[in-house]
């Protein structure tokens, strides 16, 4: 979350908005907005939030976007498993 926040810090400057502003063109509370740029663990939808107010929502799109990579040969294609088709019923700890 720390590499997050940098890079909002540096993408607001750049665009030369204030934090004030900033966060309310994002809809978040001016704490919520520090919280984010100090590395603070926040909900995605601050982020995805802050992300359209500083016109970097591509980006967030981006993580989600299907592998573009082509496989060398038919043997490497049979050799990948299968991708799943739902979540598992156990709930992992995120560490």
């Amino acid at each position: 979350m720390r590499i997050i926040g940098q890079r909002a810090s540096v993408r607001r400057l750049a665009l030369n908005l204030s934090q004030a502003t900033t966060a309310a063109r994002a809809g978040l509370t001016l704490s919520t907005l520090r919280r984010i740029e100090r590395g603070t663990n926040v909900g995605f939808d601050a982020i995805l939030a802050l992300a359209i107010a500083l016109r970097v929502e591509s980006d967030v799109l981006a993580l989600f976007a299907p592998r573009t990579a082509v496989p060398a040969s038919l043997d490497e294609v049979l050799s990948e498993p299968a991708p799943r088709r739902r979540a598992s019923r156990k709930v992992k700890a995120i560490r």
